[in-house]
């Protein structure tokens, strides 16, 4: 029972993304990777209050625009060791290495030039946002920090197992019910005949018309936050009834 509970409770926080965790913990001077707990997904990262502009390796270098970068806005201009600490491929660093791996560490928050939008679409150059990479179980930071400064990631967590009765859940009480017929589903399942087939299909359909029902809670509670760009439209030259503001824009009926 207890391992059917322990599925169930990873699946209903990965369906419903819920709860969000917050991980805090402190960079490591000139270090660029660190390790992460199982998680599912970040929403946002922070670095000294600082929030970073999500990336990988492939835009870094520049994979998604076939520029391919090989140290094109280095700051050095000949070959030199690596750079201590850092994330990049073995070997010298320089002219012919991308340029985030020649990137020095930097003290954050990193003053830029860079306000709105943020280029996260661009291969690495010298004086862009801080940016940060995910890959193989850690988070790289672009440019590495230069002392130690506060690392806060929001992020779902892939929640702890159940192994005794009395651990606390995650999950709010008003949960209970998507948790005990997802169990149901699973215990039905593993019985492996038609009857218990149909059973299992039956509790399944119960576990979504559950899970329907608390996504609908979370939206209502969280604000239904938005998942996606959304446009700006100048609202600032309409005006009450039938009135509009003049300016260099056309009418329109």
């Amino acid at each position: 029972m207890l391992e059917l509970l322990d599925e169930a409770n990873q699946m209903v926080v990965r369906d419903l993304e819920f709860p969000m965790s917050r991980l805090v913990t402190v960079t490591v001077p000139n270090i660029q990777e660190y390790a992460l707990p199982e998680i599912i997904f970040i929403k946002r990262v922070y670095v000294a209050g600082q929030l970073i502009v999500p990336t990988t390796k492939q835009v870094l270098e520049g994979h998604q625009d076939e520029s391919y970068d090989q140290g094109l806005g280095n700051a050095v201009p000949t070959p030199t060791a690596p750079i201590a600490g850092g994330g990049g491929p073995p070997g010298n660093t320089g002219m012919y290495s991308p340029a985030w791996t020649d990137q020095a560490p930097a003290s954050y928050p990193v003053t830029n030039v860079w306000g709105s939008p943020a280029p996260d679409a661009q291969s690495w150059f010298m004086g862009q946002r801080p940016r940060y990479y995910l890959e193989g179980g850690v988070i790289g930071l672009v440019p590495s920090p230069l002392a130690e400064y506060a690392l806060c990631i929001d992020c779902l967590r892939v929640p702890d197992q159940i192994v005794d009765l009395n651990q606390n859940l995650v999950l709010p009480s008003n949960f209970r019910l998507a948790l005990a017929w997802q169990m149901v589903a699973l215990a039905r399942f593993a019985d492996d005949n038609d009857r218990s087939t149909a059973a299992a299909q039956a509790a399944e359909q119960k576990y979504d018309a559950e899970i329907r029902k608390l996504r609908m809670d979370q939206k209502r509670r969280d604000g239904d936050q938005p998942r996606m760009p959304k446009f700006f439209t100048m609202r600032s030259k309409y005006q009450i009834g039938n009135n509009r503001n003049t300016g260099p824009w056309p009418e329109y009926p």
